[in-house]
């Protein structure tokens, strides 16, 4: 109380703008409790609050500081320190819990909220040690779409996180309130499957191209939104994981047809489309954030007889064009996305699967496999059709690098249009 008395002394002496802020006594950093003298003596109950959760309340209550005012900061709810002491040895004792005796509702009206429960577990290397794991939350924008709602049943089928769809959009709605948001669920991540790849009447990225008002949806949601979480994820050190493209590049002398594939530094060469052109400098602009995490997925393929599907489009169609490109087959890449998320990896990476593909290659699977009565018309490389749309290989040698059991393309679209065909028939 000494010390508040002081601060609200230096308050009324120099008329400074200062907050006080009551800390749960116990804060967790890195796997251990910040000051370990609050387990001595075994009796009364410790409120336990992550050191994430600490720093956001700290920063909202200094951007609210006036007259000395007091704050509580703490977690939701405490626990026995004798009980907490005990599972430190013994993993299998049972924490007993009380709500928090600590009142939080003025921080709480400003839309702070602690960062989920504590969850405390024992290991045993080299003898008795703790590891105190907070289980990470993940809020993710965009969790509405093709590709967001898939990576959500990833998320979900991996276990490890607390996962929260954000109500906000970035780029339609205030940017204060795209941080409020972020404020209030205090996330451990964010993930960015915001884009623009089509609209009413038009399922293409066609449907970018026209006037002003394609361009505003196209830089608002290609470009402003990722940028936004990214740069707000670097001010708030929460990861980011940007769910980008790699339809960013052309065959060129450099990059022929069965050549040399783009690597993950290269920047963007095509220009032929009003999508990848926005998408190619939201690729470049989002290297500047060291927390970011950039995904290049290209031409998605699921299991599912769906609209956005690309294998489900292409057996629809009469005509292929016979030019190899890198494809992304989703249930092989969504969980290395999941991985490299929880490692809090950053920088770009090619997620495609080995080996580029053509359309027409994809037919011929099909009609060999699936339906020998489809004929496909085939459409030569021709210089128009090499510029009409983004065409590439993508290098994966990176992702190989860590992760060498991704199917090669031909493998896994086999398996894809295997299933799709099963869900038409049903």
């Amino acid at each position: 109380m000494g010390a508040e008395a002081m601060a609200h002394s230096y308050m009324m002496s120099y008329k400074l703008p200062i907050g006080i802020v009551r800390l749960a006594s116990g804060v967790v950093h890195d796997g251990d409790i910040v000051d370990k003298q609050r387990l001595e003596g075994g009796r009364g109950f410790i409120n336990l609050l992550d050191m994430n959760d600490a720093i956001r309340g700290i920063l909202l209550v200094a951007g609210h500081a006036i007259n000395a005012e007091v704050w509580n900061l703490g977690g939701a709810k405490e626990y026995p320190i004798d009980h907490v002491k005990n599972k430190l040895f013994d993993n299998s004792v049972t924490l007993s819990e009380r709500q928090a005796s600590l009142n939080t509702d003025k921080i709480r009206s400003l839309g702070w909220i602690p960062n989920g429960d504590i969850i405390i577990e024992s290991t045993h290397k080299n003898g008795n040690t703790v590891d105190y794991h907070l289980k990470p939350k993940v809020l993710v924008y965009g969790a509405r779409g093709w590709v967001g709602q898939q990576l959500i049943e990833e998320l979900e089928k991996n276990g490890e996180f607390d996962i929260v769809e954000a109500h906000k959009k970035p780029g339609s709605d205030p940017d204060s309130e795209i941080l409020d948001e972020i404020v209030s669920h205090a996330p451990s991540h964010i993930v960015c499957t915001v884009g623009r790849t089509h609209g009413p009447g038009v399922n293409s990225i066609a449907y970018l191209e026209g006037g002003p008002d394609k361009l505003k949806e196209n830089m608002r949601d290609n470009l402003y939104a990722p940028w936004l979480l990214a740069s707000l994820c670097e001010k708030l050190h929460i990861h980011c994981t940007y769910i980008g493209t790699g339809c960013i590049y052309k065959y060129d002398y450099e990059h022929e047809i069965g050549g040399m594939e783009y690597k993950e530094d290269d920047v963007s060469n095509y220009s032929g489309t009003s999508y990848s052109v926005v998408k190619g400098f939201t690729d470049r602009l989002l290297r500047q954030f060291p927390n970011t995490l950039q995904c290049r997925i290209r031409l998605p393929i699921n299991y599912k007889s769906e609209d956005r599907n690309l294998v489900a489009k292409i057996i629809k169609f009469n005509a292929l064009v016979d030019i190899p490109n890198s494809v992304t087959v989703l249930p092989d890449i969504l969980p290395v996305i999941v991985d490299l998320m929880m490692k809090k990896n950053s920088g770009i990476w090619n997620l495609v699967n080995p080996n580029p593909i053509s359309f027409a290659k994809i037919g011929k699977i099909y009609k060999d496999h699936f339906n020998d009565e489809k004929n496909f018309e085939i459409l030569e490389a021709t210089e128009d059709l090499l510029n009409s749309r983004s065409n590439c290989a993508l290098s994966v040698d990176k992702l190989l690098g860590e992760y060498p059991n991704i199917p090669n393309s031909e493998k896994a679209i086999k398996i894809a249009i295997g299933s799709v065909v099963k869900d038409q028939e049903l």
